[in-house]
């Protein structure tokens, strides 16, 4: 797409193509553009890391071909030792990585020093601590005489005995040889009952007649 930027030249954006190369101890930028020189190329640091490439080379008498690109800069990477270099028609764009020293990270874990609020609190934190340890350490100790108190005490106690309910008898009488045996229960109390009677009533019969 031709742009006019004035009356003289006509202008045609340009995405050159780039990769990103990633290593150990810096991020590398390619940037591939093809029949530019180093003073047509404009490579710029803004404050807020980002890293502004720009370009320009006319292709023809009043034809000029112009790209812009920007790379936001990782916070891992040292701004301040960026550089760049055009060579082969191909712009390198170097962006080294912060080297931290081996003990600052254990240096900035290490707990800042308290103030004086802070070391009251703490000490009664730690007195507080403490005698709860010495009161769960005297429960410790005094816990097996009460557990043998606890065993002393302990009487047997028998077990109830199983009482059954209406339904329960109701389903025992419905068994065929619970059924037999009640039916013969019965059979021998009644005969037992007429024959008790049968004898009451001879004897006084007898005792009427005398």
């Amino acid at each position: 797409m031709a742009k006019v930027a004035n009356p003289n030249r006509v202008y045609e954006d340009y995405d050159p193509p780039f990769d990103m190369v990633p290593e150990e101890g810096c991020d590398t930028i390619l940037i591939y553009l093809p029949g530019y020189k180093k003073e047509q190329l404009r490579v710029q640091l803004t404050t807020s890391r980002v890293l502004k490439i720009s370009g320009e080379r006319q292709i023809g008498d009043n034809r000029w071909r112009r790209f812009h690109k920007e790379f936001q800069v990782p916070t891992n990477c040292d701004t301040k030792e960026i550089t760049a270099k055009f060579e082969g028609g191909i712009l390198y764009i170097r962006q080294p990585k912060i080297i931290t020293p081996a003990g600052a990270p254990e240096q900035s874990q290490q707990q800042a020093p308290l103030s004086e609020p802070q070391k009251g609190l703490y000490e009664k934190m730690e007195k507080k601590d403490n005698a709860e340890d010495a009161i769960s350490k005297e429960e410790r100790g005094k816990s097996p005489k009460k557990d043998e108190e606890v065993k002393d005490q302990c009487i047997y106690t028998p077990r109830p005995k199983q009482t059954v309910g209406r339904r329960g008898l109701f389903s025992e009488l419905k068994k065929p040889e619970n059924l037999k045996r009640l039916v013969v229960s019965v059979l021998l109390v009644l005969g037992i009952g007429f024959y008790t009677t049968y004898m009451f009533k001879s004897i006084t019969r007898d005792d009427k007649e005398l």
